[in-house]
């Protein structure tokens, strides 16, 4: 047996581990006595060459991802309002209105439908007449900035006694409205 191939068979073995498979074994001392350890040690190196491969493009496409902006992210769906809502003769604060953000466009055809078509949560005015509205958010993919521009908001105020009352607004978060006067029918 020439040094050539004691080399290659301590290369080969190398290669199996320290819990060499008996099939693999076989296979290699089969091999060495044909010949063929370095079409088996080109084969071994060619299989750690294309999973580098395959790593290296699962890591640039990844990358490539990520620098295109597409990333989930949050963002503002429909902006929220807070406000205090008065009586428009004689700035007497209102408690008990209904204060919804409605999904109409401006101007709605009536301020009733408007009330109608809102998005949760609707809202009561406390005693002073302060009220809160939160913001609605939700997770998708950013393509481009799209909060960069506020949001439309149509807040719409519903009491009795009280004509229902629609106030436009854009805003990227929560907007305060100030006193929102509301007339008597």
């Amino acid at each position: 047996m020439c040094f050539e191939n004691i080399g290659r068979r301590r290369e080969a073995r190398s290669l199996q581990g320290n819990n060499p498979n008996p099939r693999n074994v076989r296979f290699l001392n089969h091999a060495l006595e044909r010949g063929c350890v370095s079409s088996i040690l080109a084969c071994c190196r060619l299989k750690a060459g294309l999973q580098t491969a395959v790593l290296q493009s699962i890591l640039f496409l990844f990358s490539a991802w990520l620098t295109t902006g597409c990333v989930p992210i949050r963002f503002t769906t429909s902006p929220g309002a807070t406000g205090r809502i008065v009586d428009a003769s004689t700035h007497a604060p209102i408690s008990g209105a209904e204060i919804v953000i409605s999904r109409s466009t401006y101007p709605p055809e009536s301020p009733e439908k408007a009330f109608v078509n809102n998005r949760p949560p609707m809202v009561m005015s406390r005693e002073a007449g302060q009220f809160s509205v939160p913001l609605e958010r939700r997770l998708d993919f950013y393509f481009l900035p799209i909060d960069v521009f506020p949001r439309f908001g149509l807040v719409v105020i519903r009491c009795q006694g009280y004509e229902t009352t629609c106030v436009p607004f854009w805003s990227r978060s929560v907007a305060d409205l100030g006193e929102i006067d509301v007339s008597r029918r």
